[in-house]
């Protein structure tokens, strides 16, 4: 797999990619929406833990590149 630039393409499908972000690869999640003034917009998202109110979706900035999650090892003990 290779990292695609998001000035180049955003993900198709809304779901958890890796990502490139101020220095460090991590885990974000990504989903496309339209406003109610009918404009697309594609945001990365993170959990945010809020005290006494539980937990939102808070907006991350700073993604420079991202690439599909790779598929899981496989567990012998599941065949």
């Amino acid at each position: 797999m290779k990292w695609i630039n998001v000035k180049d393409e955003l993900p198709k499908e809304d779901g958890e990619f890796l990502v490139h972000l101020y220095g460090d690869v991590t885990v974000k999640e990504f989903n496309s929406w339209t406003s109610g003034n009918g404009e697309n917009s594609f945001e990365w998202f993170d959990w945010e833990s809020i005290p006494g109110y539980g937990s939102q979706k808070g907006q991350v900035m700073g993604v420079t590149h991202w690439m599909p999650l790779p598929e899981p090892p496989i567990n012998n003990k599941d065949r």
